[in-house]
């Protein structure tokens, strides 16, 4: 086992306090509250509400269409790029080029709607001796796990 995964395992996340530095004006933007005991100190004039998820008629949005993309596409990461004014995901897709056990391919598509998805040639990884494709990763037999990609500006 990995520190890292000791670490995971012996913290208690819920028991720190909340957090005392500089606070951040949010004005009349909208927020997301996940909690109200761990990141803020107390929760005051808010309600939380559920909404119930629409299920889009046009499912599958990604399809898989390529060839490193043979059984499931999994996990992944969907951004919003106010620069380019386009959505941006990064995920994962298992192929049997390895073997029946297959790897994890990460890849990467865009949309300027969130529903219609493209998936542009990156030249970044080499499928079959061409790096026309969407990859962003192959990374051999076994598995990578999945792709998180977080924004920080």
């Amino acid at each position: 086992m990995s520190a890292i995964s000791n670490l995971a395992q012996e913290t208690n996340y819920a028991s720190w306090p909340p957090h005392v530095g500089r606070h951040i004006d949010v004005a009349d933007r909208k927020q997301l509250f996940l909690d109200d005991g761990f990141l803020i100190e107390r929760a005051e004039g808010i309600r939380y509400v559920l909404h119930q998820p629409v299920k889009c008629a046009d499912n599958p949005l990604i399809v898989p269409d390529r060839p490193w993309e043979q059984q499931v596409q999994l996990y992944g990461s969907v951004l919003w790029d106010e620069e380019r004014t386009l959505y941006r995901m990064w995920y994962t897709a298992r192929t049997h080029r390895h073997g029946k056990d297959g790897a994890v391919v990460m890849a990467y598509a865009e949309s300027a709607d969130g529903v219609t998805w493209e998936k542009p040639a990156l030249g970044l990884a080499d499928w079959e001796g061409s790096t026309d494709n969407n990859l962003l990763l192959d990374p051999g037999p076994g598995s990578s796990g999945g792709v998180c990609v977080l924004h920080t500006p």
